[in-house]
């Protein structure tokens, strides 16, 4: 079939409309769809149309643009003006077509009075009977527009059916909470406590600014009495009142730094690890574009140059896989792993220890040259190791904090340890040795390949790194943003404890009131959210103190909520909330605690706990707890949490910034949520064959359960 190119229909329909709309036109040209992300069809298509106009042409391609319909979609559906003209089933199934020129193009006008509401707060029934056949003068107005063909009888009357409840979800609320770790370990103006933190024996709660002491009683008067506001445990403790806390924010030096001489400084590694197999001499932009390894090798060869000038007392590694692993050392030597050792874990972390005591030692000032040679001069060979290299390369980093390691590959791991689908635990297994080593991986594959990211994203989730499938033409640029990020803390560990009238929300279905998370490495970009509930006891008291309260204006408050009494109006009392940091602070290697505590006034009325929300740490919360609950398989879970969650921001949505992060969520929520579609489709039709989720949709969870606030605004 012969047809004009796309650029020359692009030029056509410009060309037809007035000259002075021209410009604006040729300036804003949207490519959307997926067919639109072929490689280089942007490039190619703005070249094509500046041959063609003397107008300045600009091709704008978002990132997401496989997604804009449905992005377009939602945004359109979430419009308070979509009620007007939206159409239901029981409308349609009621007046038939002719419904859609009463409310879509004749101004949104019912068909007979009465019949719809305009109010997107109020929904009102459909009446029942059919409208009145339209005059012969509108008759002959609609066929000479061609709107309808003239009635051939009264409408059939169809009556609505019930809907029927699938689930029933309590509403979304506002408490959720984010704790911007990379801020707080960065903040060094908060309280230098004395000595070391009072803990409770029971919940290891710590003595804070919150806590309550009483004096007790002889012959133990010089000390004093807490009760835990945690656990309701009653401590003991050697504190008085002059003593106790005063600031919601604590720092202990658990440890103090090194004396300087007494103990070598370790420096960081940044280990690149390499897939030189078969496939990666593919090339992705034509015969005469460069193949997928000459683009791994210009991102690898410009950050070692990089380095050398911005961190020369970093120990660059360069690590490569294909049949077998090779070790590129100190002063050209190489080192070669094959054979069964490949299939031992133990040896492979053995391997890569015995390098970095032996002969991977040099920092990039000393070894920047031999190491630029040796990645120039890599070719494909074979199969993919990438197991063995991922074990070798957490072994050479081992016993240097910080540590980062880029594992770059286009394909599925199927030579040794961790050849998949045979051995997916492994990627468990060496991430939580690695995470324990504070070392952070970092995957980079490449897009429209098949690498199993739903296994290996797993080593990146749990060391707090990043993964990426990226064009390969854009590696580079990804590379320097996983090795821009600044390392401010190592062996972190969050403990959240919280009062006995709440628990953590979403973790399990039992009763949780305090979480661990270990993070391994934390920088500023490291940021974690939370959300709670009340428990059933609690929300029985509540209900009874809020009926009691309308019907004779006065109640007792819950017991547990009343012991944290707040001053604010409107509440109904308080509940505690602490968070504990744990961490050795980069560079000086202090060991340091660092303790928030916090009590937040309890309100029965809706409408007063949505005032001034926090709109982008209800959109972030949302997001880290949707693709949590999809990375387990929960999708409708999932999409409920979403829906339920834009409902809340549409309420709450009244200042500009609100309407971006609005935006924001919107845009992210729909892609995730289309491939939360996509596999519970698949699931449907293919039932226990469904091989699991593809990379594209497991690379979207992975970034979305853990993406930061910047990453979130920029987005």
């Amino acid at each position: 079939m012969e047809s004009a190119g796309i650029h020359e229909v692009v030029y056509m329909s410009i060309m037809k409309v007035d000259p002075d709309l021209r410009p604006a036109l040729f300036s804003n040209i949207v490519l959307c769809g997926g067919s639109s992300r072929f490689p280089g069809l942007a490039e190619r298509l703005e070249k094509e149309l500046t041959a063609l106009t003397h107008n300045k042409v600009k091709i704008i391609a978002p990132p997401d643009r496989a997604h804009s319909a449905w992005i377009g979609g939602s945004i359109q559906a979430s419009l308070r003006t979509f009620q007007d003209v939206m159409i239901t089933k029981e409308e349609y199934d009621q007046y038939g077509p002719t419904v859609v020129h009463y409310k879509c193009i004749d101004g949104g006008d019912s068909p007979h009075a009465g019949g719809y509401s305009a109010s997107p707060s109020s929904v009102a029934l459909p009446d029942l009977h059919p409208p009145p056949p339209p005059s012969l003068s509108s008759q002959h107005q609609q066929q000479q527009h061609g709107a309808v063909p003239p009635p051939a009888a009264a409408p059939t009357v169809v009556e609505a059916k019930p809907a029927q409840i699938c689930k029933v979800k309590s509403a979304a609320d506002t408490n959720t909470f984010l704790i911007p770790l990379g801020n707080i370990i960065a903040d060094d103006k908060s309280e230098l406590a004395t000595g070391d933190p009072v803990r409770c024996g029971q919940c290891r709660g710590i003595l804070n600014s919150c806590s309550v002491l009483t004096q007790a009683a002889p012959p133990f008067e010089s000390n004093r009495l807490w009760t835990c506001e945690f656990c309701g445990s009653l401590n003991m403790v050697d504190e008085t009142d002059a003593e106790a806390p005063r600031s919601p924010t604590l720092t202990f030096v658990l440890e103090p730094a090194p004396p300087v001489g007494t103990s070598p400084q370790v420096t960081p590694y940044v280990v690149f690890c390499v897939d030189i197999s078969s496939s990666m001499g593919t090339r992705d932009g034509g015969p005469s574009g460069p193949t997928r390894l000459d683009c791994v090798k210009t991102a690898v060869v410009s950050q070692i140059e990089n380095l050398a000038q911005t961190q020369p007392d970093t120990v660059v590694v360069l690590i490569t896989f294909g049949n077998g692993v090779t070790i590129f050392g100190d002063y050209s030597r190489r080192v070669n792993v094959t054979g069964r050792p490949l299939d031992s874990l133990a040896s492979m972390l053995s391997e890569g220890e015995k390098a970095a005591r032996t002969y991977c030692t040099l920092p990039v000032s000393k070894s920047a040259a031999n190491l630029t040679t040796c990645a120039n001069s890599l070719t494909v060979n074979g199969s993919t190791a990438l197991g063995p290299a991922l074990a070798i390369a957490v072994g050479i980093t081992g016993k240097a904090p910080g540590s980062k390691i880029i594992l770059c590959t286009d394909g599925a791991a199927n030579v040794g340890v961790g050849s998949l689908p045979r051995d997916s635990a492994f990627y468990t297994h060496i991430a939580i040795h690695a995470r324990d080593h504070a070392i952070a991986i970092n995957v980079i594959t490449m897009e429209g390949e098949d690498c199993k990211m739903e296994n290996l994203g797993v080593a990146a989730d749990i060391t707090s790194g990043r993964v990426e499938m990226v064009d390969p033409s854009q590696i580079t640029t990804k590379v320097v943003s996983l090795l821009s990020k600044k390392l401010l803390a190592t062996n972190v560990t969050c403990t959240i404890l919280l009062g006995q009238a709440v628990r953590f929300r979403f973790e399990d279905q039992e009763v949780i009131r305090s979480i661990e998370k270990r993070l391994g490495a934390v920088s500023d970009e490291t940021d974690l959210t939370f959300s709670i509930e009340f428990e059933q006891a609690i929300l029985t008291e509540l209900e009874r103190y809020h009926a009691a309260l309308t019907a004779s204006g006065n109640a007792a408050l819950p017991t547990l909520l009343s012991k944290y009494a707040s001053s604010s109006a409107n509440t109904v009392g308080a509940v505690p909330i602490q968070i504990q940091i744990e961490y050795t602070k980069s560079g000086t290697r202090e060991k340091i605690l660092k303790v928030v505590s916090l009590t937040r006034a309890v309100t029965v009325e809706r409408h007063r706990s949505e005032e001034n929300v926090s709109s982008t740490v209800l959109s972030l919360s949302a997001i880290h707890r949707a693709a949590n609950m999809a990375q387990k398989g929960l999708y409708t879970e999932a999409r409920i949490e979403l829906v339920s969650v834009v409902r809340l921001l549409q309420r709450t949505m009244h200042t500009m910034v609100q309407q971006e992060d609005y935006m924001s969520f919107i845009i992210q929520a729909e892609k995730l949520d289309q491939f939360m579609r996509e596999a519970q489709q698949q699931s449907r039709v293919m039932g226990h064959m469904f091989g699991g989720r593809d990379d594209a949709a497991s690379n979207a969870m992975y970034q979305m359960k853990s993406v930061s606030l910047k990453a979130f605004k920029e987005r």
